[in-house]
């Protein structure tokens, strides 16, 4: 069920691809952001995915699926 290696699977198939990025700290979440842009997915690594109009939002959604 983790789909880290998904995007590398499927490079080539033709399948449009959102951009992925494995975030493991807030700095790293901020530059993400920065460079994928507003709205933005915070996905944990099995089933939970929330959608964040702003950064603040985005760090807050991280925390909560940092903390399980």
């Amino acid at each position: 069920r983790d789909k880290s290696s998904l995007n590398e699977k499927l490079i080539g198939s033709g399948v449009n691809l959102p951009e992925t990025m494995v975030i493991q700290d807030v700095n790293s979440l901020k530059l993400a952001v920065e460079k994928i842009g507003l709205p933005f997915f915070v996905k944990g690594i099995y089933y939970e995915a929330y959608l964040a109009y702003s950064l603040e939002e985005a760090i807050g959604y991280f925390y909560r699926l940092s903390s399980k």
